[in-house]
Order: structure tokens, then C-alpha cells, then sequence
């Protein structure tokens, strides 16, 4: 279990480092959507209070200039019905909007300036004449709206289908190319290196010393002697690595022994070296994933 454990959190480690670009430009996205709500919604709210005069021996805003000037921002170049001129509750440019709430007036007044509110999705700016009259600036929900969160939803979704198409590649690729393991070539290498250097003591350490290599020592040098004909040591041949065979195993299944806990080594490899003539060395691997080498001939090519 602690196995598939760390193969899971690698899995979603993987995934989360994907989806962290796709978080981080949502968050920039909501940021940058958020500043130009407010820039909107207190640009409007100051040019309608600097445009639209007074009421005759009043404080409020004078009501027929108001509602020619709210009317006329639903015309100017760029304009979108995502704003709301509020004179008090009322709605001033969509007849049809509803009517603001009372509390979030309040509230506006009280900050006297930005608010975001329902969600954190309509921002309004406070921008009225104090005493009587105020007007406020809403950049309302519509269906146009949530262009930031579709965009990151439509970018989140391309994420994950790349990170679907990139796990299901690799672990293709896992199931399919071949894994070698480096020991058993750097154990017998290094017997032929020994072997050739005279030391056949440490040569024999190497093997499991049963008769296909030589129960004792002695049998194991005339042995030696005898597929490699060699008469007198040390001798000095160049090492040529031709191949391995048995043991096939790829990525994928090397993978799925060490997560369920099994020995990931295959049972048996051969390699074969060409040293001055073709010659095959077979190892084994025990539970401990401990290689031994059981036999060694030479052979035609």
C-alpha cells in the first residue's frame, strides 16, 4: 500500500504541477478583470457627477439632467450593458434592472468609495452628492459576464486533456520499450576484467560457485581456461559488449512489480561479450535482487 501510495502521489504530483499555470493565469485573469470593474464603474461615476448639474436650490442631482446623461452613456463607443447608472435604488439606463438594495447603498456610502458584491462578481462605485442625491455604478451579471471563469475553465480543460494525452503516451511508451538492467552487465564485465587480469579468486566470488561454473576453484580455472583458451595469464583482449537475452522487460512492467511489492529484477539475464572470440555469461538474480552468475560458455557466432 505504501507503494501505491508514493505511485499515486507521483501521478498527482505530476497533474498539480501541470494545473499550476492554469491556476496562476486564472488568478492574474480575476485580478486584472476586478481593477478594470472598478476603474469602470468610478470613471463612470465621476463623469456623470462632474456632467449632470445640481437641482435648483438643492443638493440632489437635477433629475431630467440625470437621466439624459445616464441615457446617453448606453450610446457612447465601447459602451456595454454590463454598467448601471443607480440614481439612489433606481435604475436610470435599464429601465428593466432591478432596483438596488438598500443595505448595499448604505454600504456604499459608508466606504465611500469601491464595494464588490453578490459574489464578488458586480463591483460599485459611490460617487454621489452628499445630503440628498448619490449615484451609483454597477457592473452588472449578465450572460457576458463570467468571461474570465470560461476562459479558465476552457483553459483548465485543455490542461487536463494535454495531461490525459501525456500520462496515456508515457505509460504506452513504458509498456512497450525494453528495460535493461545495468548489474548483470557491470558484474560480468567485471568478471571478464578479473578473469583477464589473472585474478580468478575474485572472478569466482562473482559466480555461485555450483558445477556448471566449478564447485571448486581449481575446476572453475579449467574451466575457464578451457572456453576461453587461455594458456598463461594475464592476457589483455578488448572487451565487446554484443547484447543481452531473456529477462524481457519493459518500463511499464518493471513499474507495476515495485509497486505491488514484488522483485523487480527479471529472473535471468545473458549477456554476450565477443573477447577475442563469442562468449555468453549467465546470471541470476535471487529475492534479495543479489545477481550471481551460474554459467559462462563460448560459442560460434
Amino acid at each position: 500500500m505504501r507503494r501505491w501510495g508514493v505511485a499515486v502521489g507521483a501521478v498527482g504530483a505530476v497533474a498539480g504541477t501541470a494545473l499550476l499555470p492554469l491556476l496562476a493565469s486564472g488568478w492574474a485573469g480575476a485580478r486584472a478583470e476586478r481593477a478594470l470593474a472598478a476603474r469602470i464603474a468610478g470613471t463612470t461615476a465621476a463623469y456623470v457627477a462632474l456632467v449632470t448639474p445640481a437641482a435648483s436650490g438643492s443638493k440632489d442631482y437635477d433629475l431630467p439632467h440625470l437621466l439624459v446623461e445616464a441615457g446617453a452613456l448606453a450610446r457612447l463607443p465601447g459602451w456595454t450593458s454590463n454598467l448601471e447608472v443607480y440614481r439612489g435604488t433606481a435604475p436610470l439606463v435599464h429601465a428593466t434592472a432591478g432596483s438596488l438594495g438598500v443595505a448595499t447603498l448604505s454600504a456604499l456610502r459608508r466606504q465611500d468609495g469601491v464595494l464588490w458584491s453578490i459574489g464578488a462578481k458586480d463591483v460599485m462605485a459611490f460617487n454621489g452628492k452628499p445630503g440628498v442625491g448619490s449615484i451609483e455604478c454597477r457592473r452588472a451579471t449578465t450572460h457576458q459576464e463570467p468571461v474570465v471563469s470560461w476562459k479558465f475553465a476552457k483553459a483548465a480543460s485543455y490542461g487536463l486533456v494535454a495531461i490525459v494525452i501525456v500520462l496515456t503516451s508515457a505509460a504506452y511508451v513504458l509498456a512497450h520499450l525494453s528495460y535493461v538492467s545495468p548489474t548483470p552487465i557491470d558484474i560480468s564485465r567485471n568478471f571478464i576484467v578479473l578473469i583477464q587480469a589473472g585474478d580468478l579468486g575474485g572472478a569466482y566470488v562473482l559466480t555461485d560457485q555450483k558445477a556448471a561454473v566449478g564447485s571448486t576453484l581449481a575446476d572453475f580455472e579449467a574451466n575457464i581456461r578451457y572456453q576461453l583458451a587461455i594458456d598463461v595469464f594475464p592476457i589483455n583482449r578488448p572487451i565487446k559488449l554484443i547484447g543481452t537475452q531473456g529477462g524481457f522487460q519493459s518500463y511499464g512492467n518493471r513499474l507495476r512489480r515495485w509497486v505491488t511489492g514484488r522483485k523487480v529484477d527479471p529472473d535471468q539475464v545473458n549477456v554476450d561479450y565477443f573477447v577475442g572470440l563469442p562468449f555468453e555469461v549467465s546470471l541470476r538474480s535471487n529475492d534479495r535482487g543479489e545477481w550471481r552468475i551460474i554459467y559462462f560458455q563460448s560459442h560460434a557466432m
